[in-house]
């Protein structure tokens, strides 16, 4: 199976899914699997690492790294800017590259955009796509106190619910989460 598999961090970026997802394309590929992982320069939490070549092969996946804008972490307008950025440039990847993958797996971040932008990748491609679950959106900006209108809240919980049920697989942690994303 040919896997596209979209981040924001890979290693040897810090942040722990990028150390996580780098296991699982190793791991694809060690049982065979064709595994590419786009991504962007290591970048997060300001951290400085030496510039990542756009193409390269790390443990045997085929790595493809998005230009974004440089960004500081206080810096919330590029960030949000290259939050869009990286998702347009991942969804013209997928489109251009579709007949050399037969899956998209994603983890859920940035939330709600994430889901959506795989949602635009299956209706254009038809390729299917497997969500990595790792936080419940919108829920949990809401018990975080981050939602102070019903409209929004409802809104943003309607999309990514709909591209829940679109996925060929939800991957979750636990059984407690399966239970929430069933309700």
């Amino acid at each position: 199976m040919r896997i596209l598999a979209i981040y924001r961090h890979y290693w040897p970026d810090i942040t722990p899914y990028a150390r996580t997802l780098r296991t699982i394309a190793e791991d694809l590929v060690s049982h065979g699997h064709a595994a590419t992982v786009f991504t962007a320069q290591p970048s997060y939490n300001d951290v400085r690492l030496p510039r990542q070549s756009r193409r390269e092969v790390l443990g045997g996946v085929a790595v493809r790294r998005a230009r974004l804008f440089p960004e500081r972490k206080t810096w919330m307008l590029v960030r949000t800017v290259n939050a869009l950025l990286f998702l347009a440039q991942a969804i013209l990847h997928a489109v251009r590259k579709r007949r050399e993958y037969d899956v998209v797996l994603f983890n859920v971040h940035p939330p709600v955009l994430m889901g959506l932008a795989a949602r635009v990748i299956k209706r254009v491609t038809g390729l299917p796509y497997v969500a990595h679950v790792q936080d419940i959106h919108p829920d949990a900006a809401r018990l975080a106190g981050g939602f102070g209108s019903d409209f929004v809240f409802d809104r943003l919980r309607g999309i990514d619910t709909r591209s829940g049920r679109r996925a060929a697989l939800n991957v979750v942690l636990s059984d407690d989460m399966r239970a929430t994303l069933e309700d």
